[in-house]
This record gives structure tokens, sequence and C-alpha cells, in this order.
């Protein structure tokens, strides 16, 4: 796995220590919901800014919808990428829409009342356009192998990440339970902690249990290593690519 360059301002982060973020897996799922509608309180949300789950789709915002997607995709690209045609369920998503859902998540972004843990599940091609680091479909299953049997390229695989960071343009979506099965048969999973005061929605999207961060968040990568976990949309367990971020 090489360098291929700087992406999203990489090459000149610091590196320092992960901060520690409040673990939901140790919690019951009442626990769990408890929690969310404490730090919903604390930040002054209702937990619906980025859409309601029991309304039809055409309705929905953000959360729970291709409609997520399709704003990430208009706001990685400064608006250059955009297909009229883009639909939700059938629903056509204009870009007058687009640009109006930008406006509503904006304003419902509250800086978070403590730091969190939270988790990713994203393609190679996804982690490479985050880095630039030449990661793929075919060479993923050789890196994580390599990175299971030897030292050397643990170490430089660890020294390549913390040497980068990446500013993400779009909303930072992420669950608080990685066993949630969304996208979990993915090769790389990513590890946040999104820290105190940082732009969020704490949603009531209890099927993804999900929290979403503000545009623009920066990420820095501070490590990685190999973990077999198991996937729920593969059913059996697969070996990942774990990286530690935070935001």
């Amino acid at each position: 796995m090489g360098s291929t360059g700087a992406v999203g301002g990489a090459g000149s982060a610091t590196v320092v220590s992960q901060p520690e973020g409040f673990d939901f897996t140790k919690l019951s799922e009442s626990g769990q919901l408890s929690k969310v509608k404490e730090m919903q309180n604390a930040m002054g949300q209702t937990g619906d800014e980025a859409g309601k789950i029991n309304v039809s789709s055409s309705n929905k915002l953000y959360v729970n919808t291709a409609k997520s997607m399709c704003i990430n995709l208009y706001l990685n690209t400064d608006g250059a990428t955009y297909d009229s045609k883009h639909t939700d369920w059938g629903h056509l998503i204009s870009e007058g829409w687009v640009k109006d859902a930008i406006k509503k998540l904006d304003k419902g972004m509250k800086p978070l009342s403590e730091s969190v843990m939270g988790y990713k599940f994203v393609s190679p091609e996804g982690f490479s356009k985050m880095t630039g680091l030449e990661v793929n479909e075919k060479n993923i299953g050789t890196l994580i192998n390599l990175m299971e049997t030897d030292k050397s390229t643990q170490q430089k695989t660890n020294q390549l990440l913390q040497n980068l960071d990446y500013t993400n343009k779009g909303y930072t979506s992420m669950t608080y339970l990685p066993e949630h099965g969304s996208y979990d048969n993915m090769p790389i999973r990513l590890n946040f902690v999104m820290r105190k005061g940082s732009g969020a929605i704490v949603t009531n999207n209890h099927p993804e249990h999900e929290i979403v961060g503000a545009r623009g968040a920066k990420y820095n990568f501070t490590g990685a290593r190999v973990e077999e976990n198991y996937s729920k949309a593969a059913h059996k367990k697969i070996k990942q690519l774990v990286v530690d971020v935070y935001i």
C-alpha cells in the first residue's frame, strides 16, 4: 500500500493521542435510549433534526434514506456532481431540495454534550478517497493478511495513517452500535471518537443508532489493526481493517 498523495489536506497532521469517548455498547438497549435522550436534552435537540423515522420516504430529510448519499455527494463535489434523475425509493430529488436540506441540517447541528464513540463501515475505494492510499477491492485482502502477520506492514501502515488527515465536506454519519448490521460486511471499519463540542445531531434513528456529525469535520487517523468481527449482513465472522479516527 503506497501513498498516492494528499487528499483533503492530508500530509500535515500532528499526531496526538486519541481521546476517550462514551461507549454505548456497555449499556442495555433501554440504557442506550435513555442516554440518547439525556444527550438530546443537554444539547437542546428533539432527535428529529435529521429527519423523522415514522414518515414516508418522500418526506424524510436525511436519516435512513438514499437522500443522505445524494446530499453528501453534492457536498463532496462542491455541487459539481448532481444527477437530476436521482431518486429515493422512486421519489425524484431535485437540486433545490438538496440545498434546502443542507440548510435544515446545518441549523439542527448543536455542540455535542460529551465525547462519544461511533463506528462507520467503508469500502476500500471510499477509504482510499479519504487517505490517498492505494487501497482497493483487489488488494484489501492482501493488506489485511499482511497487517496480521507482518509487523513491518503494521508499523508502516500506522506511520502512513498518523501523518494524514481528511476533511469531510459532507456530513459524517456513524452508529454508536457497531453490531447494528448496516454495511457491516465492508472490509474496513472506522472507529470514531467524536469530541465534546463537535457539531452533531443525536438522532432518533434507532434502527441504525445514528449520530450525524456536522459537515467539514476533520478526521485525524491514529492507527489501524486487524480484528475479526461478526457481520450480520454476511452472516459470519469476517476480518476487517479497523482504523481509529478522532474528529
